[in-house]
């Protein structure tokens, strides 16, 4: 399985599918107050309204977030995760958003979830 490999070059063990899957019921319970958190940080950026401009494309966002959000708890990272992942990529490759954003929103999703767990 080649997304073997790519889980093993990004340093995902076994071990963290455990802990990220035990910590479902706790995440997914914060996915209102992550949204929200989520799209006050980005909106301090100028560029995300040149993205994410109308209410059409929020909602679809959000949904997109989400599901990606639920999706990281789910203790499933084979094949179909991976796929999704590359898609999220490519995605933000296509419509030129700079990799400062992206690199700048994980470092708020860590932070987010240092805070919960704490």
């Amino acid at each position: 399985m080649k997304n073997k490999f790519f889980l093993e070059n990004h340093g995902f063990t076994a071990n963290d599918a455990l802990l990220l899957k035990s910590s479902d019921y706790l995440f997914s319970s914060y996915l209102d107050r992550f949204l929200k958190e989520f799209y006050d940080f980005i909106f301090t950026f100028k560029q995300a309204r040149l993205f994410i401009h109308s209410e059409v494309i929020l909602n679809s966002h959000k949904g997109a977030i989400s599901k990606w959000y639920l999706n990281l708890f789910s203790g499933e990272y084979g094949d179909e995760y991976i796929e999704m992942l590359r898609n999220i990529s490519e995605t933000h490759i296509t419509i030129g958003l700079s990799s400062h954003y992206v690199n700048a929103a994980f470092g708020f999703v860590r932070r987010f979830m240092r805070k919960v767990l704490l």
